[in-house]
């Protein structure tokens, strides 16, 4: 049924007048330029002044036999507000009634056939006129709209010589109010922080999946090398791959003023990509387009979309920023899958992931041996292999092959930030070279200032340096880039548990457990928390649950029994810690690991200082540099009052660092 069967058909509000038969807005008589879909959706508006209509609704009387997104609509509702003179968060005419539809809250006054109709001088159609006035032939689906209309009525009034050259003008004018790209209003305030939501597949299957994750890595990739905004890390909104989610909501969880959200699809050897930029504030386009190209053209989309989110953000880029912003690191479809599914498998940040990445990046390699970001990829994932102990490789190994890859992406293109903080882990845990890392700490932070990783990372290589005012300044400023992520937020709670700020370091570790209620990072750390502050019965219960949650977990298993038996000592449970001691030893076992230094720990906890030393003296040959445990964990202060700490680390590091590597003994590594 068309929207036009209704007996009246024309509507008055404020000072404009609407005439659903000739498709025409007039404001003060004079005609307001609206594309018939915009038109289309104010008449449905008008006609249900005060009523909600649905966004499912609008769509289907506007579309009816067609698929088109919700977008779409979104587009046409921003046009209809600066037709109409709404500015950022006026709502004169259109209210929104979030995730449900729209309603027009204007007074409106129905006017009939004999009513004082606008004053318009010709009742041609839409479209009518500019074959027979112009002598041209015009496209039958380009509707010139009613300011072309206009134009051409008042022309016949013209000398013949004019009014050619007149409807020339004309269609000039509508074609590009027609044709030019959906741009959103500007905010209010510049945004400093986005985030790139994941782009949705609309065909279901894996590929098209991973290749809406790699447009919104590459995006991520693109916009982290700008220095006027921040943008959250892929690792931040991945949670958001598999959830149905709000934009504004999302935008609002990360903490930033803008999202951008897609979808894919991909048919044979085309993909269409739809995108949207919104403002987080009241969930309106700042801009938004359509891509239909080949396949082997997706990295021409992602320069495309890149530049008109950059405009659309009124970003005012450098020489450098541009080059950056279109930068391509390959031009072969194949190894770009490749290394998608890499960054797939590095983000989730376990053993088995880290395996698969390292075999996808290996791949992108192969298919593009020049592809210096999946060197990077390949170097930071063994770099975590090697820092985290998953076992994978032995640590000296992994550091190797980390090592390398880096070398290699470096070799071909020195500005990749994530190849530096690669190669910054190797020099710190493998070859003792701390100012080496931290030369190559900073260098990650100067080419990408605005990306929390480099930020936490350089925090853990301070904090592993013992300097830990520089390492909460860190740690902080990766926070505020990342508020969500849980890893930042439980190396926050560990710099402040360090500092014995007990009191933040507990709130920070509460407020990862608000959003990630199993990140066993901040219940351990908790525990221990509760510990100092001589809740010992809190500790011993958060730490025993966590142990039971754990088992068989390796790492993070044997990191719950080391902080419940400790807490378990210093609550006086002298039989319940040896036990739990007991149980570390073979959990040490089967993993071959040597772990004098953890049972000094249990020990000192104990008050068997004695002990404690012997063990210490026993492993201090595997040790690469102070433990920052032994030389900053409260659970070590009754050994650090004692003489033989002073003359065990004089006699170690006194005459400078050196070792072999660092040993298994090494200080807890809490995931970077």
């Amino acid at each position: 049924m068309s929207i036009y069967t209704e007996e009246i058909r024309l509507y008055a509000f404020g000072p404009f007048r609407l005439d659903a038969a000739e498709k025409l807005l007039l404001k003060n008589d004079e005609p307001v330029p609206l594309t018939p879909k915009a038109f289309e959706t104010l008449l449905i508006l008008v006609q249900k002044n005060g009523s909600l209509v649905q966004k499912d609704e609008l769509v289907a009387q506007l579309w009816p036999d067609s698929f088109v997104e919700e977008n779409s609509l979104a587009q046409n509702i921003y046009l209809l507000r600066k037709a109409l003179g709404e500015g950022p968060g006026e709502h004169a005419y259109i209210e929104t009634v979030p995730r449900r539809g729209y309603r027009f809250i204007a007074k409106v006054t129905r006017l009939r056939e004999d009513d004082e109709a606008p004053a318009i001088e010709s009742k041609a159609p839409v479209g009518a006129g500019f074959e027979e006035e112009a002598g041209r032939e015009v496209a039958s689906e380009i509707d010139p709209g009613p300011t072309a209309r206009a134009v051409i009525n008042r022309s016949r009034m013209l000398a013949p010589s004019l009014l050619a050259l007149v409807a020339l003008a004309a269609l000039a004018a509508a074609s590009y109010l027609l044709l030019q790209k959906v741009a959103g209003p500007p905010l209010e305030t510049k945004p400093k922080a986005i985030a790139v939501l994941p782009f949705k597949s609309l065909g279901g299957g894996g590929n098209d999946e991973l290749l809406g994750l790699g447009i919104t890595d590459a995006m991520i990739t693109k916009f982290s090398n700008l220095q006027q905004i921040s943008v959250r890390p892929t690792s931040s909104i991945f949670k958001y791959t598999a959830a149905a989610y709000d934009p504004s909501t999302a935008g609002r969880e990360l903490g930033v003023d803008a999202v951008l959200e897609g979808t894919v699809q991909r048919v044979n050897d085309r993909v269409r990509v739809t995108v949207q930029l919104i403002n987080v504030r009241d969930g309106e386009p700042l801009w938004a387009d359509r891509f239909d190209e080949k396949f082997t053209s997706v990295f021409a989309v992602q320069d495309s979309i890149s530049e008109q989110v950059a405009q659309a953000l009124e970003l005012k880029l450098n020489s450098d920023e541009r080059r950056q912003l279109v930068k391509r690191y390959t031009e072969n479809a194949e190894a770009y899958q490749a290394y998608v599914r890499g960054v797939f498998f590095w983000n989730k940040r376990t053993d088995g992931g880290l395996s698969r990445s390292i075999e996808y990046f290996k791949q992108a390699i192969e298919k593009d041996p020049e592809y210096a970001l999946a060197y990077a990829g390949l170097a930071d994932s063994y770099a975590l292999v090697g820092y985290l102990e998953y076992g994978l490789l032995p640590p000296r190994e992994a550091y190797e092959h980390a090592r390398a890859a880096a070398m290699k992406a470096l070799e071909l293109d020195e500005s990749i930030a994530e190849a530096h903080s690669a190669l910054a882990i190797v020099k710190a845990y493998r070859d003792g070279d701390w100012p080496g890392a931290e030369l190559a700490n900073k260098r990650a932070i100067a080419l990408k200032a605005n990306h929390p990783t480099v930020h936490h990372r350089y925090s853990i290589y301070l904090r592993d340096q013992g300097r830990l005012d520089e390492a909460l300044e860190e740690i902080e400023l990766a926070h505020k880039l990342d508020p969500l992520s849980p890893v930042i937020g439980s190396n926050l709670a560990y710099v402040l548990y360090l500092r014995r700020d007990y009191d933040r370091a507990a709130e920070s570790c509460r407020k990862v457990l608000e959003t990630e209620p199993e990140y066993f990072q901040s219940l351990i750390a908790l525990g221990m928390i509760y510990e100092q502050k001589k809740m010992y019965g809190e500790a011993i219960e958060l730490l025993g649950r966590v142990r039971e949650q754990t088992r068989g977990r390796g790492g993070v298993y044997y990191y719950a029994l080391e902080a419940l038996a400790h807490a378990q000592a210093a609550a006086g449970n002298r039989d319940e810690a040896q036990k739990l001691l007991t149980e570390m030893t073979r959990v040490s076992e089967q993993k071959k690991d040597n772990v004098e230094f953890n049972k000094a720990m249990i020990l000192a906890g104990l008050g068997e200082v004695n002990k404690a030393f012997e063990l210490l003296e026993r492993d201090a040959g595997n040790w690469i540099s102070p433990p920052p445990t032994l030389a900053l964990d409260p659970r070590f202060d009754n050994l650090r009052v004692d003489s033989r700490y002073q003359k065990l680390m004089h006699r170690r590091f006194g005459s400078g660092v050196s070792g072999q590597g660092p040993g298994a003994s090494e200080d807890k590594r809490l995931p970077l």
